[in-house]
């Protein structure tokens, strides 16, 4: 391991300093991109002047022969001349740092570096693993983890940086953008920053830029809120400038004031999407997607404030994706219609239930999404435990507690154990035992209603329940609906901690039946009864086998996008999880063999796929496409269709449908006391 272990972060993740003392440490740089050639040269002064700097492997001080290279050791390594320049920088996260020769303190120095080709087929997951700094002329994008700027340590600095791109290119990184000028065939920018960071991200395109001011609710100057979109994306600029503009005054009256001068939303060839301070970077296919606006885009802007503005201790756990996809996506989604923001949370549910064990982990444990089950556990679980929290301490108690996050927090690190405080000062609970199964604790309660009686009594009837938890009890908050026989419901919400517990209520009218938390608000492991198969159950999934209708080499490109897509090697044996893929009659014939039968949903199109459950009760994706040119592009878009139980697509390659298989929600019905 060399120089900058210390760098393995998610890629972009700039850290912000807000509240500390300002750092004596400030950088400017002057930076020559040219994305044709793939080619970074930069100037850098320190001030004040350091004894050594880091800089990723790709990138080396000119002339080379001034300098010296050390290890994590301190001790001097071979010279550059004497490396593999090429092997060094295909590892984004190597770090080097570096010393003159003489021992002289550094006031200035130049560098340079090359840069990689955009992947010609990659998918969110590896773009954000790979941390590698690309040029094109369709876009390029330096990411911060990539150490393409020079600094000291991982300490925070300010910077100026004024960047130089060829003819119609244009750039940008974090930071106020305080002009920029055409000249000599050449669009060169100045950009300071207005907040201490521990890193930089730049990105350039052959961007249109175009603008929409934003009064601030608090006063002063507006808010510059830029679009900065390709040819690619024409015509979309203004609507989403309007989206980020309400999100932004939003969450400002609802959390505190934005913090910085502007917020931009960049496009990528690249198919991502992530935030740092005061960016969106989203890719030109997801930006074409009209549902983005409403979803990802708003996403993005609340990590301004909770991710970016208060960073998560990630050390300790990363508590903020979970309440950015709680307050943006479910919460969005509840503006939508109630029973939308329900179907989203049974979702989750379901995800969760395809989560074994093998793959299962503490939620205080997850740091970032690298795979399909740390979305689960971090964005997923996290959130439920947001909700659950929030449904715990009321919604005012809920806001307050952030609102106080923010004003003391702002800039700063933050553990579970500060947000625990807060909520637990705002709303005068205390919430330890409560909150630490939640984090600390795998898997999920899986609360059963073993007795439901009611019996006669004068003017109505009584009604006992029995509910229980088996293995280590949960505290739980558990809604539970009554039905009765006037069609009427009656609603419970009770307090479950033993692995048995008993409760007693009186009703006007009789009941008929009983039903656990019909609404969602708790997680819990749902029964068997409750969980159709989804197609994510075989991404997280472990001990998965491929049977192929054919050769590997008739399905090169199926192949290498369902290795992107698992989170593990398919190197199963036949008794686990199976994926089968192959032209319809085969697969047909297959499960034929298999006592099933293609479900009537998925039939026509170019391609399908669609999960199932064997008859030993392993699940089973199916991928029925005539040849690797149909199924390939099918492939790709299980990413993000996973919570669906089937997928069709149209002979584009478009989505002709998509469903999920029906799971009737489970009423027990209500025994009458001295009736057989």
């Amino acid at each position: 391991m060399t120089g900058g272990a210390r760098l393995r972060q998610a890629a972009g993740a700039l850290l912000l300093i807000l509240s500390l003392p300002a750092p004596a440490a400030t950088l400017l740089l002057d930076v020559r991109l040219d994305p044709q050639a793939r080619l970074l040269e930069g100037d850098a002064q320190f001030d004040p002047p350091t004894p050594d700097f880091l800089l990723g492997a790709r990138f080396s001080p000119e002339p080379p022969a001034a300098w010296r290279r050390l290890g994590d050791d301190g001790q001097p390594l071979p010279p550059v001349a004497d490396t593999d320049a090429a092997a060094a920088g295909a590892a984004a996260d190597i770090v080097y740092r570096w010393r003159r020769l003489d021992g002289a303190r550094i006031a200035r120095m130049r560098y340079s570096g090359r840069l990689d080709p955009l992947p010609a087929a990659a998918d969110a997951r590896s773009v954000l693993d790979a941390r590698s700094p690309v040029a094109d002329p369709a876009g390029s994008w330096l990411p911060a983890a990539s150490r393409w700027f020079p600094a000291r340590d991982d300490e925070p600095f300010l910077y100026r940086l004024r960047l130089s791109l060829p003819g119609t290119q244009r750039g940008l990184v974090p930071g106020e953008l305080l002009s920029a000028v055409s000249a000599d065939g050449r669009w060169q920018a100045e950009f300071v920053a207005e907040l201490p960071l521990e890193g930089l991200d730049l990105f350039a395109g052959p961007y249109q830029i175009e603008e929409r001011r934003l009064a601030r609710a608090e006063g002063g100057e507006p808010l510059l809120i830029r679009s900065w979109f390709t040819g690619a994306v024409e015509g979309l600029g203004a609507g989403y400038r309007e989206a980020a503009a309400g999100y932004l005054d939003g969450y400002a009256q609802r959390f505190g004031a934005y913090p910085l001068s502007g917020y931009s939303i960049v496009s990528s060839p690249l198919p991502t999407g992530f935030a740092v301070p005061g960016i969106t970077y989203l890719g030109e296919s997801v930006l074409r997607l009209p549902f983005i606006r409403t979803t990802s885009l708003r996403h993005e802007v609340l990590h301004a404030w909770w991710g970016n503005g208060v960073r998560p201790d990630y050390a300790r756990g990363n508590w903020c994706e979970g309440l950015v996809t709680l307050i943006a996506d479910h919460d969005g989604r509840d503006e939508e219609t109630p029973q939308s923001a329900l179907a989203l949370r049974i979702d989750w549910l379901r995800d969760l239930a395809a989560l074994g064990p093998e793959a299962d982990y503490p939620l205080r444990a997850f740091t970032s999404r690298r795979h399909g089950a740390d979305q689960i556990v971090g964005y997923r679980k996290g959130a439920y435990v947001f909700l659950m929290l929030r449904e715990r301490i009321g919604a005012a108690a809920f806001d307050a507690a952030l609102r106080e996050l923010w004003r003391r927090w702002r800039g700063r690190t933050a553990d579970w154990a500060v947000l625990q405080t807060l909520f637990e000062q705002a709303s005068g609970q205390r919430l330890g035992e409560w909150l630490a199964q939640w984090l600390d604790r795998t898997g999920l309660p899986a609360p059963q209603l073993a007795l439901a009686e009611a019996s006669r009594e004068a003017g109505g009837w009584r009604l006992r329940l029995r509910l229980t938890q088996p293995g280590q009890p949960w505290q739980l908050t558990l809604p539970v609906v009554i039905d009765t026989e006037d069609g009427a419901q009656s609603e419970l919400t009770l307090a479950l901690a033993r692995p048995s517990d008993e409760f007693v209520t009186a009703l006007a009218v009789r009941p008929v039946a009983v039903r656990l938390d019909p609404q969602a608000r708790t997680a819990r492991r749902l029964e068997a009864a409750e969980l159709p198969p989804i197609l994510r159950q075989l991404q997280i999934a472990s001990g998965v086998q491929v049977l192929l209708g054919g050769k590997p080499e008739d399905w090169p490109q199926t192949l290498a996008g369902l290795g992107r897509w698992l989170d593990r090697p398919a190197n199963g044996d036949g008794h686990g999880p199976r994926i089968v893929v192959g032209p319809a009659a085969q697969i047909d014939a297959w499960l034929a063999t298999q006592r099933l039968t293609r479900p009537e949903q998925v039939t026509g199109g170019s391609a399908q796929a669609w999960a199932m459950i064997d008859a030993a009760g392993q699940p089973l994706l199916l991928l029925s496409a005539a040849d690797d040119t149909d199924a390939a592009p099918l492939v790709e878009k299980l990413a993000h269709h996973g919570r669906y139980g089937w997928l069709t697509l149209a002979a584009d390659g478009s989505v002709a449908g998509r469903g999920q298989w029906p799971a009737p929600q489970r009423a027990v019905p209500v025994r009458i006391s001295g009736v057989p």
